[in-house]
């Protein structure tokens, strides 16, 4: 749930940034978020909600140099002139907040416990995760996750794995008719992800090849807990359209209780945009299933090869960027750790 907190603190601070660039800042912000979710050495809530304050002086660089009209300032120094007056009602404000972070933040850490005890996947023991890695040990500057166009290369020359799939969790904002609008994690995921993790939506059906491709109709599966607490289980919630930031969906599926791969409410098909077409944004998670009788140590030595390859032939968006795999449940555990 740090995560999710973290990604809404990037989301609020976006507007600082300038209209024509704010969705790259945003996916290499949200990016930072799930490195340092996933990293044990960083991944407190406290580290992650300090680490994204970083994001506010790099979207007044962004502000400042694009020399767009910036009318925060006043609106921080009203505030601050607002705190001054009633420091009483501030400190109140402030230790507030404190506990209840620290309490949200100590109860759902029991909860993701309970979640990640097992995985519900098909011979687990397969999966495993691909991340990125310095080749100079400077981690500040290689995150862990992966760029599309290099995702693309790893599915097509890693011949260790049986199949890679790719995804994002961005928030987005969830409305449906007659309803309120609420915050969910949307999957953003490339069609093949169910069929690496071998997971059949009990109601419904799974994405097809050609949803993912620009220009198809914009379609959703939903989390088992999402389908009961906004759609009361209905069953006949296929079919019907939701909106996700202000986009129609057509519901598909509904996924089996216990699965929430990646946190995820809903997921729909990654559509490859400007954002995916830059080599030197990286912002995807990796998962794939190792083949039968391939050791681990063989996948990694391939991976580790074509990294080198790619860094090769992109000095300028993979300077420096090697890879490491790990199983799926190894990086769960590590991160709860």
């Amino acid at each position: 749930m740090s995560r999710i907190a973290g990604s809404r603190i990037i989301d609020a601070i976006a507007p600082l940034v300038p209209a024509d660039c704010r969705e790259e800042w945003r996916a290499e912000w949200q990016g930072e978020v799930a490195a340092a979710a996933a990293d044990p050495d960083s991944a407190g809530p406290f580290r992650i909600r300090l680490r994204c304050l970083g994001a506010i002086p790099d979207a007044l660089w962004h502000r400042h140099h694009h020399q767009e009209p910036f009318a925060m300032s006043q609106n921080l120094k009203y505030a601050l002139r607002l705190m001054v007056r009633r420091p009483a009602f501030s400190l109140v404000v402030v230790l507030t907040l404190a506990l209840g972070i620290g309490g949200s933040t100590a109860i759902y850490s029991v909860v993701n416990a309970v979640l990640l005890r097992s995985l519900p996947f098909a011979r687990p023991d397969q999966l495993y995760e691909i991340f990125g890695q310095p080749t100079d040990g400077d981690e500040m500057k290689i995150g862990q996750w992966t760029s599309y166009p290099d995702y693309q290369d790893y599915r097509r020359e890693l011949h260790s794995f049986s199949e890679l799939a790719a995804y994002r969790t961005p928030t987005a904002t969830l409305t449906v008719s007659g309803g309120e609008a609420h915050h969910v994690v949307n999957g953003l995921a490339t069609a093949n992800l169910f069929e690496v993790l071998e997971v059949e939506p009990p109601l419904g059906r799974r994405f097809r090849d050609d949803e993912e491709k620009p220009g198809s109709p914009a379609v959703a599966v939903l989390s088992h807990q999402i389908w009961l607490s906004r759609f009361a289980g209905d069953a006949a919630v296929l079919g019907r359209v939701i909106q996700l930031d202000g986009i129609p969906h057509t519901v598909i599926g509904v996924m089996p209780p216990g699965l929430r791969f990646g946190g995820a409410d809903i997921w729909s098909p990654l559509v490859p945009g400007r954002l995916e077409a830059g080599r030197g944004i990286h912002a995807l998670q990796v998962v794939g299933r190792i083949k039968p009788g391939v050791l681990p140590a063989s996948a990694s030595q391939e991976a580790k090869a074509l990294a080198a390859r790619l860094e090769t032939l992109y000095p300028g968006a993979n300077a420096k960027r090697s890879v490491r795999i790990e199983g799926l449940s190894g990086a769960r555990l590590r991160s709860l750790r």
